[in-house]
């Protein structure tokens, strides 16, 4: 199946949307206590390692088939790669005037 531009376009979002996903939960984790009553620190420890699976899960069942169709396409599409590392040069060319 061939993808469209904007089908890739809505894919690196979804990328995006599931990383974004990911750094909050690794955020949260930074905060979870494992100290205290050992009932508190069973459940944090539970809530952990649900948050640990849901992790695995985003990267396996979504981000990783993600940048595989990505890569699909840009590897059929070799115009298109050029053409998006040019752009991407050029806005950094910008943002440093």
């Amino acid at each position: 199946m061939e993808l469209t531009e904007a089908e890739v376009l809505d894919k690196m979002y979804a990328f995006l949307c599931h990383a974004r996903r990911v750094q909050e939960i690794k955020d949260s984790l930074l905060y979870t206590q494992s100290f205290g009553e050992e009932s508190k620190v069973r459940e944090e420890m539970a809530t952990q390692q649900e948050l640990m699976r849901e992790i695995r899960e985003i990267y396996h069942q979504k981000m990783i088939p993600l940048v595989g169709e990505i890569a699909t396409f840009l590897q059929s599409h070799p115009e298109e790669l050029q053409r998006l590392l040019e752009a991407d040069a050029e806005e950094e060319d910008e943002d440093e005037l």
